[in-house]
This record gives C-alpha cells, structure tokens and sequence, in this order.
C-alpha cells in the first residue's frame, strides 16, 4: 500500500476516479498510463517522482496513454475521441418499427438488428413454412450488409433465434446455402415467442 504521506503530498496534483472510460486528471505534466478495462493506475510508482518525470516506457499495448499539462484545471482523458457510429438503412430491407436501427456502422463492425420474415416491398410477413422465412430473412440481412458496405464473407458472429428447436435442420439447410465458406460463428436458441409469431429470426455482426 502507498503511504499516507505520499498521498497527501500528490493529492493536490492528481486525483483519479476509477470505472471504465471515467478518467479524470489534475494537471500534473507527465504522460500517464492507465488500464483501459478498469481505469485503474497501471504503474504505483507514478506517485513517486518529481512531478516533472514522465513515465512514458510501457510495452503491453492494452494500456490506453493520457496526457495531461499543468494549467491549473481538471482534465479529463476522451477515450471517445475517433469513435464513430453511423445508422445503416436501406429500402430494401423491413423498416425499422420501433426504437431501433436496421444496423449500425461503428468502428469497423457492423451490428444488424434481428430480422424476421417480412417482405420489404409490402411490409408483410410472407407466406410458407420454416425454409421460405429462413430464405426470406438471409434476403433482409444481405440487402442490409449490401448497404452497409459489406457481405456474408466479412460476417464474424450470427445468433439464429427459433420457435422450435424441431426446425433446426429444415433452418440449417437453407442457411448454409448463403454462409459456405468459412462460415461465421453462430449460436442458435429456441425462444417462446418471437416477434409477430414468426418461425426465425437472424441478427448479425459483420466487418466494414
């Protein structure tokens, strides 16, 4: 544990509220490290030199580097800084009917919501069994990797929700037909209800 002493005698210079992406510095002119997952001091010995020494040698490229002048103010570190987030929309896919994107592009992934069954040209779901809407809801999802500017080779993770279980096979064929090579990752759950009692629905990541 730190000393007492040494604490109240940086105290006046740094103070650091911990929690992720929650950085707050006093000014003290030095470079400082910390964990980007936790928000915690990577190196306890930052209490320990003069204010004018920089520690500025870490090698593991999992810590985030802020920096902070002396000027008398609280500085706080934007780890938000670069980060972008863009709405994915496309006429050619169901739209949107509540509080949610058809995807979202944010720093090189791209997060489609789940899609079920439904025909985009008439907003209705379409007719037939567990391989027509299986068929129909791999149609949404590319026409929304379409816009985003991407395709089924640059999908990493897909979640495949069912009404029953029972249907996995009939599902399964009809799904391997878009995702051949090198498939994504998957994980496929059998839930009680889905939205408009529909038999699948599919959601997506995939890369830029």
């Amino acid at each position: 544990m730190i000393a007492r002493r040494h604490l109240r005698r940086f105290r006046p210079h740094l103070q650091v509220f911990s929690g992720r992406f929650r950085h707050f510095l006093a000014a003290t002119s030095r470079s400082i490290w910390f964990t980007r997952s936790s928000g915690c001091m990577a190196m306890p010995e930052l209490l320990y030199p003069p204010l004018k020494t920089k520690v500025s040698s870490i090698p593991d490229l999992s810590y985030q580097r802020l920096s902070a002048k002396i000027s008398g103010e609280v500085f706080g570190g934007d780890l938000m800084s670069g980060f972008t987030r863009d709405v994915v929309s496309t006429p050619n896919a169901p739209k949107a009917i509540g509080p949610y994107s058809q995807a979202i592009k944010a720093n090189g992934f791209i997060f489609i919501s789940g899609q079920v069954p439904i025909d985009p040209a008439t907003g209705n779901l379409i007719e037939g069994g567990i391989e027509a809407q299986t068929e129909q809801v791999l149609k949404n999802l590319s026409a929304i990797l379409q816009a985003a500017g991407s395709s089924w080779e640059k999908v990493v993770k897909t979640t495949v929700f069912l009404k029953s279980m029972a249907e996995f096979g009939q599902m399964n064929e009809v799904y391997g037909k878009t995702c051949k090579n090198a498939p994504p990752a998957r994980s496929t759950v059998e839930v009680a209800r889905l939205p408009k009692d529909v038999a699948v629905e599919i959601d997506v990541i995939a890369l830029a």
